[in-house]
């Protein structure tokens, strides 16, 4: 089943140029996850529901206008970096996980400000690591697509 954007996304980012359109997606993510953490502190199920919802949208889009002509080897770390926080905002639903919330928040917020001022860099943003969860008392196995700690790829990619 392809994924498709919602296409109020579509057209806002086409009305814009292409660095302000990723800035305003930035923008739209981190204020829904800001209202997810809220929801959090108050017990607000739904709410949380609707505006980690609300973020997936906004990445998913993100991860669905990736400019691949443009820069193959962004593109491919940007994808990686998406699907790592698509993957994380199912954690912040299943687990109440604020603190998942605010990491995602900081590291949209590192690449909202290297949109907007290009010269800066993001150095090696990284959420936590997802909860190890044993299962009938057999240890959790790392994720498949987990970078190993001190491998080249690994500073540049979330874990």
């Amino acid at each position: 089943m392809a994924l498709a954007a919602p296409q109020g996304y579509v057209s806002d980012i086409a009305a814009e140029s292409p660095d302000r359109g990723i800035v305003l997606l930035y923008d739209d993510a981190v204020a829904a996850l800001r209202k997810a953490t809220a929801a959090i502190a108050s017990d607000d199920v739904e709410a949380r529901c609707r505006a980690v919802c609300a973020a997936t949208e906004v990445i998913t889009t993100l991860y669905l206008h990736l400019d691949i002509g443009r820069c193959a080897e962004l593109a491919d770390d940007l994808a990686q970096l998406y699907s790592r926080i698509l993957d994380r905002l199912v954690e912040i639903n299943l687990h109440n996980d604020s603190g998942t919330a605010q990491a995602i928040i900081e590291l949209l917020d590192a690449l909202r400000d290297s949109r907007t001022n290009p010269k800066d860099t993001i150095s090696a943003a990284a959420l936590p690591a997802p909860p190890r969860r044993a299962v009938n008392g057999a240890s959790a196995a790392p994720p498949a697509n987990a970078v190993p700690a001190g491998s080249p790829a690994g500073a540049r990619r979330l874990r």
